[in-house]
């Protein structure tokens, strides 16, 4: 996984605001489509594999890791607000 330095920054803030210490990403179910996930600012568990991707803290399921190694963590703007976007999830569908 990657992480753009403008999301890395948004994070900085969001983890700030939120007196959190990491983002964790989880399956949030599948389908023919490939891996639905989600991030939270969560504490990660005991099975979760943890990395330090520029600066920030990321723990990830077991179950979802080697779905993510070519993903994109981005930041985009747009007039309904910002985001974190996912770049690079295989997708089928």
């Amino acid at each position: 996984m990657f992480i753009t330095d403008e999301a890395k920054n948004f994070l900085l803030v969001m983890l700030k605001e939120n007196d959190a210490e990491n983002i964790k990403i989880f399956s949030n179910g599948g389908g023919c489509c490939g891996p639905s996930v989600g991030l939270a600012m969560d504490d990660p568990n005991e099975e979760d594999i943890v990395e330090d991707i520029n600066q920030i803290k990321v723990a990830f399921e077991k179950s979802i890791y080697k779905d993510l190694e070519n993903v994109t963590i981005d930041y985009q703007q747009t007039p309904q607000g910002e985001s974190l976007v996912l770049e690079g999830l295989n997708q089928g569908c």
